[in-house]
Order: structure tokens, then sequence, then C-alpha cells
């Protein structure tokens, strides 16, 4: 009689054990001008035009930071572009730039503190005003403020170790996965757009105006976004954007949307009020306050709309006629 014995076997396996690391990142936003004539194609981020003095910007910004804060810099992001005019037909470049920190380095050091928001934009000041600077950058000192303070945002590392387990093979029983479905609630912040239109008074009209491809249209359009924005974006909370829809002749009749979020959208009045105000401000166009009018409505400077028809006009003038005669 024949007796077969069975001995487990054991080997030995590998598994990966996966730890991850957070990075803590301390951002400081600054709005700082540089003597670059603006021109239209800086707008798109994707534009050769962008990417070129981006770049440069960064590179004198790179070396700036990096000899103050050494291994707690990480890097400057140049955001965006804008223009700030001078006159009404010559612009400075505006540029809104990201100044990035370790907080994790920052923190791993005794008696070493994230730097303050005044000192970053002190440095940038120090640097381009020194008399000895080699750097190849216009920057107009009394520009750079700061526009946002820093905040905190997560980068994940992961680091892979290998651990030995010794394991005992055995029938592995079958095995039954249930995938849980996992719905996503996205919610949607809805926009309503209100048309608002003026007229610049003693403005001469171009035909290139008529066109919104044209170089004269997307130079006023951005002239009058740039200097308009602030002021709604101040005034109400709901403010989305500001976007130049069309110019007409006589002088110059301009047409914009501004769009509100649905939730909280202002009258009319308070619209043409803002505008009406700002026109006290603006020096790189002109703004005629009697001219204002928001969806359809004449916003006077009182802030009391109306809605008098053509009609209506032609009738109270010609009753005014027969009743003076």
């Amino acid at each position: 009689m024949t007796t077969t014995s069975t001995t487990p076997t054991t080997t030995f396996t590998t598994t990966t054990t996966t730890t991850t690391t957070t990075a803590h990142l301390a951002v400081v936003t600054l709005q700082v001008t540089i003597q670059e004539v603006f021109v239209p194609a800086l707008s798109n981020p994707q534009s050769t035009e962008f990417h070129t003095l981006a770049v440069t910007i960064t590179s004198v910004c790179d070396v700036i930071y990096r000899a103050k804060y050494g291994i707690f810099f990480i890097r400057t992001i140049v955001i965006s572009f804008i223009p700030v005019f001078r006159s009404r037909m010559a612009a400075d470049t505006q540029v809104v730039l990201e100044v990035v920190f370790n907080e994790t380095a920052i923190a791993t050091i005794v008696n070493t503190t994230m730097p303050k928001d005044i000192d970053v934009k002190d440095t940038l000041k120090e640097a381009v005003t020194n008399p000895n600077s080699t750097f190849n950058l216009s920057v107009v000192p009394n520009s750079i403020t700061i526009i946002r303070v820093p905040n905190t945002s997560t980068g994940a590392t992961t680091i892979t170790m290998a651990t030995p387990v010794i394991t005992t093979i055995v029938p592995a029983a079958p095995t039954t996965t249930t995938a849980a479905a996992t719905t996503t609630s996205v919610a949607t912040n809805t926009l309503t757009t209100v048309s608002v239109e003026f007229t610049s008074k003693g403005e001469t009209f171009i035909s290139d105006l008529s066109t919104s491809s044209s170089q004269a249209f997307q130079t006023r359009a951005s002239l009058i976004k740039t200097q308009l924005e602030p002021f709604y974006r101040s005034a109400f909370a709901s403010f989305n954007s500001l976007t130049v829809i069309k110019f007409r002749n006589g002088s110059i009749i301009n047409t914009m949307n501004l769009d509100f979020s649905s939730s909280a959208v202002p009258n009319s009045k308070e619209i043409g009020t803002v505008l009406i105000k700002a026109a006290q401000n603006i020096t790189a166009f002109n703004i005629n306050p009697t001219s204002v009018t928001v969806s359809g409505e004449v916003v006077t400077s009182s802030g009391i709309s109306s809605k008098t028809s053509l009609f209506t006009a032609s009738c109270l003038v010609v009753l005014s006629l027969l009743l003076s005669s």
C-alpha cells in the first residue's frame, strides 16, 4: 500500500507598498507693469508672443527669488498679460505673476517661516531698481502690487518601497468583486447676459472698427474691457465678465455684454449707474453719461431708467409745438 503525503510549499514573494507624501505650496500673486508695447497676441496664452515674453520674465524673476530664498523658492509663473494705456494709442504691458514657494521645506527648518507677501513684493522692487542690475527688463517699480495673498495647494509625490513577505501557497477560493457605482454631481453656475451700450462723444469712427478681427477693433475692445471690468467687479459680487460686441458710427457707439451669475443679477438702474460713475475716472476713452442704455433702457445720471420710444418722443415734440402756438 502506497501512501502519498503533500507538504505545503513555502515561497518568497515581493509586494509593493506605496507611501504618499504631501508637499504644500505657498503662492504669492503679483501684478507688475513692464515697459513693453502690448500687442493683441499677448492675450492668447498659446501664442508665440505670449510664450516668448513669459520666458523672459520668469527667467529674470527666477534669478531674483532664487538668490533671495534659495531652496524655499520653486519658480515663477506668468498667468496673463493685459494692456495698460499711457494714451489712447499706446499701451504698456501689465503682467499677473505667481511666485511659488515650498511651504513644506520651510516648515522643516527650525526658526524659519514663510516669507511675508510684502517681502516678496519688495524683493522684486529692490532688484529691478538696483543701478547695478543687468536684467534686460524694464519694470515700472511703483506698479508692483500684491493682488493675492499666499494660499496653499497640495501636490503628491509617490515613493515606492519593496518589502519581502513570506507566504504559504494554498488553493485559493474563488472571490467575487463588486464594483460600486459612483455618481458625481456637478454644480452648474448659470450666467445671465445683459446688453449695455454707450457713446464715446467726440471720438472718430473708422471702418476697421466694424470688423472684429481687425487690430483697431481688438485694441479698443481690450481697452474698454480692461478699464471697465474692475468697476463692475468691485460693485457686484455676481459679476463674471465683460465682452465688447461691436462698434458703430456716431461718434463711436460701443456695445458690450455683461455676464452675471443668474442667482444675483443687478437691475438696469444699478448696472447703468456704475458705468456713469466710471465715466468720471476714465480718460482712455470717452463715456457720454447721457447715452448709457442697459437692455434697451436709457439710464440717466440720477439712476432712473426710462423706456421712451422714438414714436413717443416725436409725439411729445409735436404736442409741445401745438401748445406753444
